[in-house]
């Protein structure tokens, strides 16, 4: 009898072990914006899409989608916007701003590196959960930002 509920203690311990998984790194970009507001979480916002529309980038690109280069410039748009807001928040020469704002998303790549290979071992798909969801909030947020420059720029002219 013992030895019955010893076997069984060890399959439960087995059976958590296997299907417990890591926690992800990050929280729903969506939620934290309903959370969270001002310029810090501007950049922190920026920085993330930034980081997402990179990672997907260089999927993308190791796949030999076409949707690669639409994904480097949407990237390259929210590090503009990372770096500035960045800069002119903490009073920075470009080169700094740029230099830590590079170093932050850098590391938040290897953090959505990580929740994909989590979402993979999950389901089979890099592009699932948090990865998803995060990256059409930063394709609805580079829609918005991009119109409202485009609107700036022709206000300007």
């Amino acid at each position: 009898m013992r030895k019955i509920y010893y076997v069984l203690k060890i399959n439960i311990l087995i059976i958590f072990l296997t299907t417990s998984s890591q926690a992800l790194n990050f929280k729903e970009l969506e939620n934290y914006l309903q959370n969270n507001s001002g310029i810090v979480s501007a950049i922190y916002v920026y920085q993330r899409c930034t980081a997402i529309t990179h990672f997907t980038h260089l999927k993308l690109k190791k796949s030999g989608s076409d949707k690669a280069r639409e994904m480097k410039l949407i990237s390259d748009h929210f590090f503009i916007l990372a770096e500035n807001f960045y800069k002119k928040h903490n009073d920075l020469s470009d080169d700094i701003s740029q230099k830590k704002t590079l170093e932050v998303v850098k590391k938040m790549i290897k953090l959505y590196e990580e929740d994909a290979e989590e979402m993979r071992i999950k389901n089979g798909l890099i592009f699932s959960g948090i990865i998803s969801k995060d990256l059409k909030t930063c394709q609805i947020a580079y829609k918005k930002t991009r119109e409202f420059l485009l609107k700036k720029q022709n206000m300007i002219q």
